[in-house]
C-alpha cells in the first residue's frame, strides 16, 4: 500500500523525484531494513501501525537542504535506493530524533550534520564542508569512504567503515578546540568556546542552512590530523570484504 507524499512539510518541488510513501511494514520487509539500521534491530516493535517510510528508488537530486527533523519531514524515514545530491546540506538538528535516512549509492552534499536520528550512507559520500555528528542519541554511519575537509563528533556514535579523506576532530572526548578548524571570524562564531550546545543550534546550523563555508582556511595539515593523533574508537576503518 502506497501514496503520493504530502508536500506540506517537504519541499519536493526541489526533488528530483517525489518518491512514494509506503507503509513502515512493508518498508521493512522490501528493503530489507532490520538488517541496514539499528533502529529496526532486535528492540524492534511494530506498534505504529501506519507509520510512513518515504522511497525514492533510483537517483535523487535536491536542489536545497534536505531537513531531517520532525517539523520539516512528513515521514518517519527516507531510502534513496541510488545516489543523492544535495546541493544544500542534510542536517538533522535535532539532538534527541528525527527521521532516518538510508541512502544505498553514492551521496554529494556540502555538509552534512547528525543529531538523535540514524543516517546511514552505503555507498562514498563527499561533502565539500564539514560533517558533524551531535549528542549520543543517534547515529552517523558512512558504511564506505568518506571525503571532506573536516569531521567532527560531540558524543556521538559516528562510525567510518571505510577510510577517511579528511581531518577528525573530537570536541567532546579528546578535548579538540573548535578553533582550530572553525572560521572564528565569522559573525557570533565566538559562542562556540562558550558554549557549544548553544553555538551550534543558534550559529553553527543557521550558517551551514545557509550554505555557507563554516571553516577556517588554513586548516592543520591533513597527515598531522591523521597519522600522529590517534583517532576516535568510531573512526574505525576495516578492509571493504568485511563488511557483512
Amino acid at each position: 500500500m502506497s501514496d503520493s507524499p504530502d508536500s506540506q512539510l517537504s519541499p519536493l518541488s526541489k526533488w528530483s523525484s517525489s518518491g512514494t510513501r509506503i507503509l513502515q511494514a512493508e518498508a521493512i520487509e522490501r528493503f530489507n531494513l532490520n538488517h541496514r539500521l539499528e533502529r529496526y534491530g532486535s528492540q524492534y516493535s511494530q506498534s505504529e501501525n501506519n507509520t510512513k517510510i518515504h522511497i525514492i528508488e533510483g537517483d535523487l537530486r535536491i536542489d536545497d537542504n534536505l531537513l531531517l527533523d520532525w517539523e520539516a519531514f512528513d515521514s518517519h524515514g527516507l531510502v534513496v535506493t541510488g545516489n543523492l545530491t544535495v546541493t544544500g546540506s542534510i542536517i538533522n538538528a535535532n539532538s534527541n530524533g528525527g527521521p532516518f535516512l538510508l541512502v544505498a549509492g553514492q551521496t554529494r552534499a556540502h555538509a552534512i550534520i547528525g543529531g538523535g536520528a540514524e543516517l546511514v550512507f552505503e555507498g562514498n559520500a563527499q561533502v565539500a564542508d564539514i560533517v558533524i555528528g551531535h549528542y549520543n542519541d543517534g547515529i552517523l554511519t558512512f558504511q564506505a569512504d568518506l571525503t571532506v575537509p573536516v569531521v567532527v563528533t560531540m558524543d556521538h556514535y559516528l562510525y567510518i567503515r571505510g577510510n577517511l579523506d579528511g581531518r577528525w576532530f573530537d570536541v567532546f572526548n579528546d578535548g579538540d578546540e573548535w578553533s582550530s578548524f572553525l572560521d572564528m571570524q565569522q559573525p557570533k562564531m565566538a559562542i562556540m568556546n562558550e558554549d557549544d550546545w548553544i553555538g551550534l543550534n543558534d550559529v553553527l546550523i543557521p550558517l551551514v542552512k545557509a550554505g555557507r563555508s563554516v571553516l577556517r582556511a588554513d586548516l592543520p595539515p591533513q597527515e598531522i590530523r591523521n597519522k600522529f593523533k590517534q583517532p576516535s574508537y568510531f573512526y574505525s576503518p576495516v578492509p571493504k570484504d568485511g563488511l557483512k
